[in-house]
């Protein structure tokens, strides 16, 4: 799972320094892929340390803070937007 974290946040700054068109969508593809490890390999892990009675407990509040941290994050990167457009795309490595 770290090994996904750090290749998404690798990702994300090369999307910020993108040169070409073709060079951000690639970067923003993979970020993807990483990103969906990430999320595959945490509900996993939330399963594997619950019991069957908590599970869906945990699975909500897994849910809850990530929508959170989704919500938060991407106010941050729009106001880091308005400044500069690749600002926005450092959120994630900074988290």
């Amino acid at each position: 799972m770290r090994t996904s974290k750090n290749c998404s946040s690798k990702q994300e700054v090369l999307t910020a320094l993108s040169l070409s068109t073709w060079m951000y969508i690639l970067a923003r593809a993979i970020v993807g892929v990483c990103i969906g490890v990430v999320f595959t390999a945490s509900f996993t892990l939330v399963r594997a340390v619950t019991t069957p009675e908590t599970l869906g407990r945990a699975l909500g509040t897994f849910g809850a803070v990530s929508g959170l941290t989704m919500m938060a994050s991407t106010f941050i990167g729009g106001s880091l937007a308005t400044v500069e457009w690749r600002l926005a795309f450092l959120v994630v490595p900074v988290i």
